[in-house]
């Protein structure tokens, strides 16, 4: 990306984010952990989105019962 377009409106480059996504529905959840961690040993990631869609979800409550069991598979309760 060009640096030139984050320096506009003193704006400081280090300050901006590099968001990373978790695709649930592509991953088994035995490898969650796994995936977690790979995501973390990238350099510059400084957040992740963890996506529900695509695993068949048709509630609400059925999409943040899957992230409440993916935060607990992953250890981050």
């Amino acid at each position: 990306m060009d640096g030139a377009r984050h320096t506009r409106g003193d704006r400081d480059p280090k300050a901006f984010g590099i968001e990373g996504r978790m695709t649930l529905s592509q991953i088994p959840p035995a490898d969650w952990s796994k995936e977690l961690e790979a995501w973390r040993a990238m350099r510059g990631i400084t957040h992740l989105c963890v996506h529900t869609a695509g695993l068949g979800l048709a509630k609400p409550d059925q999409h943040v019962a899957t992230l409440r069991r993916f935060r607990d598979a992953v250890g981050l309760t």
